[in-house]
């Protein structure tokens, strides 16, 4: 299976599971039809039983009582293979979008927007963090709201070495299991479906109980509960001849009427929740049940298991106990058995001792359970490259070493890699090259690979290494016609956010920052721009900080204070000019130096923008 590409793997399981989901459409329809004729057959027997009433058939009523049972069971059979239809077929969808992300097909894939109660970081829209085509988006397996925050906190906060490096450990050990990953995308594509929300639920898991607070009246429930059995009990063997049993009974009924509109109130409240909740027992189990070889996936595990037992286990008695509170909904049966045993005070009871006995973990399950998802999407994007490769973050370390970078976001077939090194502090990387030649992409190819590498994911490249970095960009700069900010203002308030990053970072911490800048300060005119850009870069090279610009000002890279601090490298273009027209290829290969060559006039002949007369 290793040795079988990726895509060859998602297209013959999306095969096999398009062909398992038609045999149990054809399996559904073959019991539905079923069905029909069962039903039809019991509602003849029993027509045919009781069309004389004084005198039944009772041959036809038999018949159609054991005909009832079968028809249960058909409707029984019928949902569990209506079941496995719709999860196969969710399968198949999750390998058809597995091979739609590998090919970069954006359009077939769900939008993958920033979870709303998260922001984005200050490079987000410059580097395609969340949205259309963008790094979330490739890593779009998760879909519980626990596993998308995570995963949007992973790309949006850089972890310590330590935690990357334990996570590095368990995307390897997840990703060789594929069976597991598609089942837990598949869970948490139906659980996102339903669109459940676990936040009540965490919330009442920490409220202060309502009974437990209230001893003196559990008390006097449980002592009438059992002074009513006991008078029954005797009254029945003969000992007591009197009806003091009816009395209680009756104080009984009071009291449950009294109180019995809060009990009824909390126990609908807790039996909703676990209706939501319910739907993430699979996964929980699937959790619990695995053995770990990584410790962090270790750790998650025990995060994930409350007291000595594992969480699904847990929620197991909840629905055990929300399902004995459902005796409310019977009448008839209700009030004889809540007047003699005080049920729902029982109930309650053990529903708040659960409630106390986890307070304060629920949110952790959740949170190792977001963890998880995401983790799972790492993984699900080693298993679809397995020629990407994992970074190693050295603090001591000053440069940035890349061999074969390319950007994740375009295809195989688009992509084109290269060598790169940056740093150390005290410089910094020049990228000329003349419009459409690669410079920007150049810099989003570095920055995903630095956010993906400090979440724990492979990165594009056949190695990487780099010190712990903070990372800050001005590349896609918006003017703001609302607020009343021109595009020249809007980048300097960016400018501004680099340079205050950089001196929040002393030259003793290990972290550096990493500023990428593609063609600032544009909005002003010529001569005060290259006053202003080197002025912005030469504080900067002054900071501990590693930093990449892009620039059309080839001068640059002469300034006397600049000239022995930056690195050089440029990209080329190919114009070919004819009689028709012409056509302008590139590359996109970096090589060292300063850029020789520029196609702003050349691109005007080529569009048809020609002013020769």
């Amino acid at each position: 299976m290793e040795s079988t590409k990726p895509t060859q793997i998602y297209q013959e399981r999306e095969e096999f599971f398009r062909e398992k989901c038609e045999f149990w459409k054809k399996k559904s329809h073959s019991l539905s039809l079923l069905r029909l004729l069962v039903f039809l057959g019991l509602f003849f027997c029993f027509l045919c039983g009781f069309q004389y009433w004084r005198s039944p058939d009772w041959s036809w009523i038999l018949a159609g009582f054991f005909l009832s049972f079968v028809f249960i069971a058909l409707v029984n059979r019928h949902q569990e293979v209506s079941k496995q239809k719709d999860e196969c077929e969710v399968l198949a969808d999750i390998n058809r979008d597995t091979l739609a992300r590998w090919r970069r097909d954006w359009g077939k894939l769900a939008p993958a927007e920033l979870p709303a109660e998260l922001s984005a970081p200050g490079y987000g829209k410059d580097l395609d963090v969340f949205g259309k085509a963008s790094l979330f988006q490739l890593l779009g397996t998760c879909h519980t709201d626990s596993g998308r925050k995570c995963l949007a906190q992973w790309l949006s906060q850089p972890a310590p070495w330590g935690e990357v490096k334990q996570r590095q450990e368990a995307v390897v050990e997840l990703s060789s299991k594929l069976e597991m990953r598609q089942i837990i995308e598949q869970k948490s594509r139906a659980i996102a479906k339903s669109k459940t929300n676990v936040s009540p639920f965490v919330k009442w898991t920490s409220e202060k109980p309502w009974l437990l607070g209230k001893l003196g009246l559990l008390w006097l429930a449980r002592v009438l509960a059992s002074l009513t059995c006991l008078f029954v009990v005797l009254k029945l063997t003969g000992v007591v001849s009197g009806h003091l049993w009816g009395l209680f009974f009756f104080i009984n009924f009071v009291i449950s009427i009294a109180v019995g509109s809060t009990i009824h109130r909390i126990f609908g409240k807790v039996s909703l929740q676990t209706k939501e909740v319910r739907q993430y027992h699979d996964m929980f189990e699937i959790l619990a049940k695995e053995e770990w070889t990584s410790s962090y996936l270790q750790k998650i595990q025990e995060q994930s298991s409350a007291c000595d037992q594992p969480t699904y286990q847990h929620l197991r008695k909840l629905e055990v106990m929300t399902q004995l509170a459902d005796l409310r909904y019977s009448q008839m049966l209700y009030y004889p058995v809540q007047s003699l045993t005080m049920w729902d005070f029982h109930v309650l009871y053990s529903l708040e001792k659960w409630q106390a006995s986890i307070a304060g973990k629920a949110e952790l399950w959740f949170e190792a359970l977001g963890k998880w998802e995401a983790l799972c999407a790492l993984a699900a994007l080693s298993h679809a490259h397995r020629d990407w490769t994992f970074p190693t973050i050295e603090e001591k370390q000053k440069t940035i070493e890349a061999r074969a970078l390319g950007h994740p976001l375009l295809s195989d077939e688009k992509r084109v890699a290269n060598d790169l090194t940056l740093g150390p502090p005290g410089s910094f990387l020049l990228i000329t090259g003349s419009n459409m030649s690669g410079k920007s992409t150049l810099l989003r190819s570095l920055g995903s690979a630095v956010i993906l590498a400090q979440a724990g994911a492979p990165v594009c490249a056949k190695s990487l290494s780099l010190p712990p970095l903070q990372l800050a960009t001005v590349m896609r700069v918006e003017d703001s016609l609302e607020e009343g900010v021109s595009y020249f203002m809007a980048e300097l308030k960016r400018l501004k956010g680099v340079i205050d990053k950089a001196r929040e970072l002393s030259p003793e911490q290990p972290i550096k920052l990493l500023y990428l800048l593609d063609e600032i300060l544009q909005g002003t005119n010529t001569a005060e721009r290259q006053v202003a850009v080197r002025k912005v870069v030469h504080f900067l090279v002054r900071q501990p900080a590693l930093g990449a610009i892009s620039t059309h000002d080839l001068e640059l890279a002469q300034v006397e204070e600049l000239a022995s601090v930056n690195n050089s490298i440029h990209f080329r273009e190919n114009i070919v000019l004819t009689e028709e027209g012409g056509h302008m290829s590139f590359d996109y290969k970096i090589r060292p130096g300063i850029a020789t060559t520029v196609n702003a006039l050349k691109l005007l002949e080529i569009v048809g923008l020609n002013f020769e007369t």
